[in-house]
C-alpha cells in the first residue's frame, strides 16, 4: 500500500454505530423458541446512555435517574476501560473482555493480517463477524436456548461466534428514543415461548449533544431531561407487565470540553505511515527507523504522550499483537488529534479512564438487586458475568469477575 494513508477519527453528532440509507431495518430469526429450561428464568433488561457522565443525573437533576440510583443498587462511578470511545467499551460491557482480547480496538483501527482497516463508517466491516471476538451476550444466550434482542448494540449487527441475537436492528440515527423503549415493552408483551429474556438497547442523544455543545451546555442538559423523562415512563410500563424484570443502566464513558486541535503532521513527516487520528491516535510502520525519527519528533511536542507498541501502560490492556499502532499517541483535554488541524465540536472523550470526566454510569433496580446497595468504582468488564449470573447462563473465560458484583445480587 503506497503513499500517506490516513483515518480520521473525529467525533461528529453521532460517534457511534455508521448507517446507510438502508440502515434501521428490523431482523428476526424465523422458528427459534427458548427452550424450555428458560422459561421460569428473569430477564435483564440493559440499557446504555452513550457519553452520560457520571455526574449528570446529580449536575442536571434528572429525578427518575436519581430516584432509581436511591432505590437500586450501583456504583458512583462506572470506569472506562481503554480507549474510553464507543465502540470499544460497549463491546467490551457485552464480552467481558478488554479490548487487547476482544479485538476491537477503537472506532477506527488498522489490521496487519487483513491489511485492511475496520471504521464506524464502513457497514461492511461493521457488519463483519470476523472483526469480533469474544462471545457476546447474545451469542452466548442464543447458543444456550435463551432468546436475546437488541436495538442498536454495538456488534449486533453481525454474526459471532456463530450466532446473532433472535430480534435486532441496524442503526438508524432518525429512530426516536421512545419508539427503541416502546420495542422493549412489545417483546416482553410476546409469547413466553418467543419473549427474549436478554435486552438491550442503546441511545445515543446525550452523547449526541455533549459533542456538539459541551458537557456544561442547555442543549447536553435538555438531552439528560428527555432521556429521564422517557426513562420514567418505561419504568411504569415494565411495572404493568408483572415480569421479574431487572434493569440495568451504563454508559460507555463520560464527556469532557474539547476545543483544541492538534495536527501531527505539523510536527514531523509522517512519511507512508498508517494514520489513525483521534484520541488515542495511532501510527502504524513497519520501518523500524521511520518509527523510532516520528517519536523523537513528536515527543518534543508538551501536549503529546507517546508510547511504542511494546511499552504500553499494562493498565490499558491494550496490546494486540495484529491491531494495535507501532505508536500510540495519546493527549489530554481539551486538546484532540486531528488531520485537518481544526475541531468544530465542544466536547469529546477517548482520553484515559483514569480521567474524573471520563467515568460513567451504573445504576440497576428490579428483582435480581438489592435495594440501596453501593459499591466502589469499577471497570465495566464485570459487568457480563453479574449478567449471565442473573439469567443462569454458563459464562465463558473471561477478563470479569462475578465477584465485584456479587454484593449488589440479591
Amino acid at each position: 500500500m503506497n503513499g500517506k494513508w490516513l483515518f480520521l477519527c473525529v467525533f461528529i453528532p453521532f460517534l457511534g454505530l455508521s448507517q446507510t440509507k438502508e440502515s434501521g431495518h428490523s431482523e428476526r430469526i424465523e422458528g427459534r423458541q427458548n427452550a424450555e429450561w428458560v422459561l421460569n428464568k428473569p430477564y435483564v433488561v440493559m440499557i446504555s446512555l452513550d457519553g452520560f457522565r457520571h455526574d449528570y443525573a446529580e449536575k442536571f437533576q434528572a429525578t427518575n435517574l436519581l430516584k432509581i440510583e436511591e432505590e437500586g443498587s450501583g456504583s458512583s462511578k462506572l470506569l472506562s476501560v481503554f480507549p474510553s470511545n464507543t465502540f470499544p467499551n460497549h463491546y467490551t460491557i457485552v464480552t467481558g473482555l478488554y479490548t487487547e482480547n476482544h479485538g476491537l480496538l477503537n472506532n477506527s483501527f488498522y489490521s496487519r493480517k487483513r491489511d485492511e482497516k475496520y471504521s464506524i463508517y464502513d457497514r461492511d466491516a461493521v457488519g463483519n463477524g470476523d472483526w469480533y471476538g469474544g462471545m457476546p451476550l447474545w451469542s452466548l444466550a442464543e447458543s444456550q436456548g435463551m432468546l436475546s434482542a437488541t436495538y442498536f448494540w454495538v456488534g449486533s449487527e453481525a454474526e459471532i461466534a456463530g450466532f446473532r441475537p433472535n430480534y435486532s436492528y441496524a442503526y438508524n440515527s432518525k429512530t426516536g428514543n421512545k419508539e427503541r423503549f416502546d420495542k422493549v415493552i412489545e417483546w416482553l408483551s410476546l409469547d413466553p415461548k418467543e419473549r427474549p429474556h436478554l435486552i438491550l438497547i442503546y441511545i445515543s442523544v446525550v452523547d449526541h449533544d455533549g459533542h456538539d455543545y459541551g458537557p456544561d451546555a442547555a442543549e447536553t442538559r435538555k438531552a439528560v431531561l428527555e432521556v429521564d423523562q422517557l426513562l420514567g415512563g418505561f419504568k411504569e410500563d415494565l411495572s404493568e407487565l408483572d415480569l421479574p424484570v431487572s434493569l440495568v443502566l451504563v454508559s460507555d464513558h463520560g464527556m469532557t470540553h474539547t476545543n483544541q486541535a492538534l495536527k501531527l503532521s505539523d510536527y514531523t513527516d509522517l512519511g507512508d505511515s498508517k494514520v489513525i487520528n483521534g484520541v488515542p491516535a495511532m501510527i502504524y510502520n513497519e520501518d523500524q527507523e521511520e518509527c523510532d525519527r516520528i517519536f523523537n519528533d513528536l515527543t518534543k511536542i508538551p501536549e503529546l504522550t507517546l508510547y511504542k507498541k511494546y511499552n504500553l501502560p499494562e493498565r490499558f490492556h491494550f496490546y494486540n499483537e495484529d491491531k494495535t499502532g507501532d505508536l500510540l499517541i495519546m493527549t489530554d483535554p481539551p486538546y484532540f488529534i486531528t488531520s485537518s488541524g481544526k475541531i468544530s465540536f465542544k466536547g469529546g472523550h477517548g482520553y484515559d479512564p483514569a480521567l474524573e470526566d471520563m467515568g460513567g454510569i451504573f445504576y440497576t433496580i428490579g428483582p435480581a438487586f438489592k435495594d440501596g446497595k453501593k459499591i466502589k468504582p469499577f471497570e465495566n468488564i464485570h459487568i457480563y458475568p453479574m449478567i449471565t449470573h442473573i439469567l443462569g447462563l454458563e459464562t465463558p473465560e473471561i477478563d470479569g469477575n462475578i465477584k465485584v458484583l456479587k454484593s449488589i445480587l440479591k
